[in-house]
């Protein structure tokens, strides 16, 4: 072969210097023929059609043939890009005039980015072609030096290769293997391939298809120049010229970084997929419709099923077995506002109690694509906070044993003394009812010191309600007084008028409680001053920088202050810390600022605290205010007359002297009586006389039959009965799961004659 053949020389040969016409066409889309636009016309396609390219090139092929269409030329040339299968084609080829110039012979093949070359020749006149005109030949080298120059500023690399060994590159090329020109030219490509294995592999590859398909493509691995390995994509098609057999051209592009993102990725979902399998809470992707699209091996282990059983269902089929989303789930709160939302939910079925949170994933327009959902069993957690909040209640009560014992000791004083004046004035026949009353408030006193022991040391769901902590503090400081020494000064700035809050009266009065002991603890020799204060107060954002969940706005301010040992400022980072204390072993468990901590966060409050060693400590708990409601109240009112009625009443309770109590008291208000002090025998006569009785008023714990379980079987025999029932603060029922049964009215132990009177009638008056 002659190396010194000229390279304009081969292009000429290559493009024009055949008898064939060529035209190449890009197909724009591959689903429409009429976007065939011709890119390329040589000049044998010029001399056969006798139409000049520049009218050509540029144009759509039903733009420049017309009447191809009628012969469905476009649709088998859209047809051979889109299938990459060659395509012998015979067609008429009309004139500008419509006259009739020739059969033509159509060979098209398919060519990279959906093009497609056409080859055709004139089978009608066998002539020589004309020698090309010195304009066509002036045309073709400017066409020449247009190709050289998209050829010298492609963007990727270009080499004629001969039996695998490089012929012609360009300069992009030379950029992509580092090699010069001369360095390549003449050399095997096995000089670029890592291993002889890889340089076999990609031949049979590339060969292998373009023998099939006339293309072909492979992605490898090239040794640059300097050492350093790159990805590369080769695609190749065939050059076939008498004095260039096996030619090849050869495309080349660095797809060095595309294919290290790719190993990324896959990396990273590897890496991501083992964290997400490892995590051991219950972790699930949902779509919008909460149906589960991927779920880690947690949630597989703890619903016992193979992950792609998960893949499909519900949420809340899986954990709650319903055809609803479980109450209070944070997912529908995510689609409303597309923010992270939490929440604790209990599921009875499976035992179990969740900390769900949920985020979304978004798209591009921002718009919510999945859920991530999280579930944490906090079963055991619950439980041991559960236990420990028990058992401060109960340490609570061990403090204001001194105080409720020295208070009620007072009450039954009162009881007694003023029964006995009652009962001194009645021999001398006078009347007693101002010592009565002074019974009855004692009574009252009693009754509430009972039921406050019960709410503090009562297990159990507690509810925030609106509440003014006023009165608690001081209730709280008052049992206190009697169990602290005497050594102790308190001193009080109770404001009445504070405000309101959202919480749970019993969490209120353990913050007092432990907040006062840990005061007393403080101050050696149990001496010195507790100071306790109430107030309202605005705090700014500037007083609140370090809280940033916490808005500016009202509080009402809980300070406890002592002049005890105080704290050196190490001490204060740790005192809230679970289990911290600098007591002596028996003096407490460090547990008391870590629960007052977790009670004031939960109610969106804080707490900061004033110290220095041996000058005492200050306690502020801060609660957020909220708009106080306008209390009717009763002093001053116009007492009215109790309501009467001449309705039946049943009434059970199991102590003789409660069913003659409201026996008397009713019978009084005109209703008429039946009273039992067995429940069975309750039933019995009311099963006797179902239609006879309009109420039931039912104790709740009494001997084999509750009032609860009454209830539900005087229910199924009379559905609309009215029944109320009373308990001394039992734990077995409440006022919620008392109306679900069908209950219209639940009234707490000692009941006071107005308010059953009251209640009696408003649940008659309903039926």
């Amino acid at each position: 072969m002659n190396s010194r053949i000229n390279i304009s020389d081969l292009f000429l040969d290559i493009i024009d210097n055949i008898q064939h016409g060529l035209h190449i066409y890009h197909l724009e889309d591959l689903e429409d023929d009429r976007t065939l636009r011709m890119l390329y016309a040589n000049n044998a396609s010029e001399l056969l059609t006798r139409i000049p390219s520049e009218k050509l090139i540029g144009k759509t092929l039903d733009e420049n043939f017309p009447e191809l269409r009628k012969q469905r030329i476009p649709q088998q040339y859209a047809e051979v890009v889109r299938s990459k299968t060659p395509a012998e084609i015979e067609t008429i080829f009309y004139g500008d005039n419509q006259e009739i110039k020739g059969w033509f012979s159509v060979k098209a093949f398919s060519l990279p980015h959906n093009c497609i070359g056409v080859s055709f020749e004139n089978v009608t006149d066998t002539k020589n072609a004309e020698k090309v005109s010195q304009e066509s030949y002036k045309k073709l080298k400017r066409q020449e030096s247009l190709l050289q120059s998209i050829f010298k500023s492609a963007l990727i690399g270009i080499n004629l290769a001969i039996d695998r060994e490089f012929y012609w590159i360009n300069e992009k090329f030379t950029d992509i293997t580092g090699y010069s020109n001369d360095e390549l030219k003449g050399q095997s490509a096995r000089r670029l391939f890592l291993t002889d294995e890889e340089f076999i592999r990609t031949g049979k590859e590339v060969y292998g298809s373009i023998e099939k398909y006339g293309i072909g493509s492979v992605d490898t691995q090239w040794q640059r120049k300097d050492g350093s390995i790159i990805d590369v994509y080769l695609s190749a098609t065939t050059v076939n010229l008498d004095y260039l057999p096996n030619g090849v051209v050869f495309s080349v592009l660095d797809i060095s970084t595309r294919k290290s993102l790719e190993r990324a990725l896959i990396q990273s979902k590897a890496e991501w997929e083992r964290t997400f399998d490892a995590m051991s809470d219950i972790i699930t992707i949902q779509d919008k419709n909460m149906c589960i699209v991927r779920a880690n091996e947690a949630a597989a282990n703890f619903f016992k099923m193979d992950y792609k059983e998960l893949i499909g269902k519900k949420c809340f089929e899986v954990f709650r077995g319903t055809h609803l989303p479980c109450p209070g789930c944070p997912e529908l709160n995510v689609l409303q506002d597309i923010q992270k939302h939490s929440e604790t939910i209990e599921h009875a079925g499976l035992g179990k109690i969740f900390h769900v949170s949920s985020s979304p994933i978004l798209d591009e327009n921002n718009e919510v694509l999945y859920l991530v959902h999280v579930a944490k069993d906090v079963t055991e957690q619950k439980r041991l906070e559960e236990e420990v909040f028990q058992s401060h209640k109960m340490k609570a009560i061990g403090t204001l044993s001194g105080g409720i014992a020295h208070d009620f000791n007072n009450i039954l004083s009162a009881i007694t003394g003023f029964t006995e004046l009652a009962e001194m004035k009645l021999a001398d026949d006078s009347n007693p009812a101002a010592e009565l009353k002074e019974v009855l408030r004692a009574s009252h006193r009693a009754a509430e010191l009972v039921k406050q022991i019960l709410m503090v040391s009562r297990k159990g769901t507690h509810k925030r309600e609106n509440l003014k902590p006023a009165p608690i503090v001081k209730e709280a400081l008052r049992l206190m007084r009697a169990s602290l020494p005497s050594t102790l000064r308190i001193q009080e700035n109770i404001d009445l008028e504070s405000g309101t809050i959202l919480a749970d009266p019993t969490k209120v009065h353990q913050i007092v409680v432990n907040l006062c002991t840990n005061a007393l603890h403080a101050m050696e020799k149990e001496t010195g001053t507790l100071k306790v204060t109430l107030v309202r107060r605005q705090l700014s954002a500037e007083e609140l920088a370090g809280y940033p969940d916490v808005s500016p706005g009202s509080f009402v301010e809980l300070s406890i202050s002592d002049t005890g040992c105080g704290m050196d400022e190490q001490t204060q980072q740790r005192i809230f810390e679970p289990y911290f204390t600098t007591k002596a072993i028996d003096k407490g468990t460090g547990l008391g600022l870590a629960v007052v901590l977790g009670i004031v966060q939960d109610y969106g409050g804080i707490i900061k605290v004033e110290s220095e060693s041996g000058k005492g400590t200050t306690f502020h708990v801060y609660f957020p205010a909220i708009i106080d409601e306008v209390e009717k109240t009763e002093e001053g009112e116009e007492e009215k007359p109790l309501p009467t009625g001449t309705e039946r009443i049943l009434v059970v309770d199991d102590e003789e002297i409660i069913v003659t109590l409201y026996k008397v008291g009713l019978s009084h208000l005109g209703y008429t009586v039946t009273a039992k002090t067995s429940s069975e025998e309750a039933l019995a006569t009311f099963k006797n006389h179902p239609s006879k009785y309009d109420l039931l008023i039912t104790d709740q714990t009494m001997p084999v039959l509750s009032g609860a379980k009454l209830a539900r079987e005087v229910l199924s025999i009379r559905p609309d009965m009215a029944i109320i029932l009373c308990t001394g603060y039992s734990a077995t029922i409440s006022k919620e799961e008392a109306m679900e049964i069908g209950i219209k009215k639940f009234l707490f132990k000692p009941v006071d004659k107005k308010d059953l009177a009251r209640a009696i009638r408003n649940v008659l008056d309903e039926k």
